[in-house]
């Protein structure tokens, strides 16, 4: 089955690629930056933070084009934002006329790009963790495809130097393709003070007095198939006992986030506990992660981008050995500084007894075993990339 809905994608691919050259009668717009969250078409990820960064450094001096399924999510005025619908004619007139596409998945091998015009990837996560790409698939055709949409990028962005040499690889990025300068949405983890809690408070509501604990797992494949519908996380977390101890360790009134994985986004799970909110709506990971006093995870690389912050990270699975057969890391989980459970007995054992000097030894520790890049200025450094093209085109 996954071996047919491969050939039906790249025939897709095929015959979309030949129609879109009709696009080409339209000239490329020199200030036209095209930015494409594709990997849920929310106002989020790199994406968002690129926009932002154009529009407070370079005020009318892009016109910005960004994607969206729901529009209300971009409230500016000041600045001219294009906002099409996910995958429509208008989208596709957009990509092939702007100068600047900018995605954070990388799949654009169904695009007759031009010449002159720059293709970034910023992928959309960080850190030495699960793999990716070939080193996950060996379907031949799956390959192919992202060969060609390797071989139609310019860049892609890398998080640190194990991410450069392995993962880059496995997605057939060779290493003078890769800027090493960090994520786009992991600069803010480096500020202080940014007005974000209010806004995520209410947003849901919630008291300003409370603690967020936010549970976020990431998807798996089922049978381990990468085209197949993606599942989650299997794990029954004791929602009150956790909370307990989270009030034993560090005190006050805490509540427990659910966030699930965009690909997930129509998974629920019910619970009884009126501590629980279900985050899986909010537009924004790193928002969520900002305010954020801990976060539970498995294998999800949002542990790179938390661990910026210095705070509280664990992880929870019970299915860590079967995940390393099937998927594997690039660095064994045994290497990672967040504590680890098998259940949820092991997670509140691992809660009341954190300790916070060891843990920050050991983040450091990571972060300069891994090679990080993340300095808190990656979308300056690639804002003054894409200016650059822009001048000398």
């Amino acid at each position: 089955m996954e071996e047919i809905n491969e050939v039906l994608r790249l025939i897709i691919k095929f015959l979309l690629n030949f129609v879109l050259h009709v696009m080409w009668i339209f000239p490329i717009k020199k200030n036209r930056i095209s930015l494409i969250n594709d990997l849920s078409y929310s106002y989020g990820d790199n994406l968002k933070y690129i926009c932002e960064y154009l529009i407070k450094r370079h005020p009318n001096k892009f016109e910005i084009v960004f994607p969206l399924k729901n529009k209300k999510e971009i409230r500016h005025s000041d600045t001219k934002i294009i906002i099409p619908g996910p995958k429509t004619i208008f989208t596709f007139y957009y990509l092939l006329t702007s100068h600047v596409l900018v995605t954070n998945v990388g799949g654009i091998s169904y695009l007759p790009l031009r010449k002159n015009q720059l293709v970034i990837n910023t992928w959309h996560g960080g850190g030495p963790y699960k793999k990716t790409g070939i080193d996950t698939s060996h379907n031949l055709l799956f390959s192919y495809d992202m060969r060609i949409s390797a071989n139609k990028t310019h860049y892609i962005l890398s998080s640190c130097d194990i991410f450069t040499k392995k993962e880059c690889k496995a997605l057939l990025f060779p290493r003078d393709k890769c800027l090493n300068i960090g994520s786009p949405r992991n600069d803010m983890m480096f500020q202080k003070g940014l007005n974000i809690k209010q806004k995520v408070y209410s947003f849901y509501g919630i008291q300003s007095n409370k603690k967020i604990a936010l549970y976020a797992p990431t998807f798996r494949n089922k049978d381990n198939k990468v085209l197949l519908n993606r599942t989650a996380a299997s794990t029954d977390l004791t929602y009150e006992a956790i909370l307990s101890a989270l009030e034993k360790r560090w005190g006050g009134d805490w509540i427990l986030a659910q966030r699930f994985h965009p690909k997930l986004k129509n998974i629920r799970q019910e619970t009884t506990c009126n501590c629980v909110i279900n985050f899986s709506s909010y537009p924004d990971m790193q928002e969520l992660l900002y305010v954020a006093d801990i976060v539970i995870s498995d294998y999800s690389s949002l542990m790179w981008d938390f661990s910026l912050t210095g705070r509280p990270c664990f992880i929870l699975s019970d299915d860590i050995e079967e995940y390393s057969r099937s998927r594997g890391f690039y660095i064994p989980i045994e290497k990672w500084p967040y504590p680890i459970a098998h259940n949820s007995n092991e997670l509140i054992q691992n809660i009341i007894n954190f300790d916070e000097k060891i843990y920050l030894e050991q983040l450091k520790y990571h972060h300069n075993e891994s090679g990080s890049f993340e300095t808190g200025t990656a979308t300056k450094q690639l804002v003054k990339l894409i200016c650059k093209h822009i001048k000398q085109n």
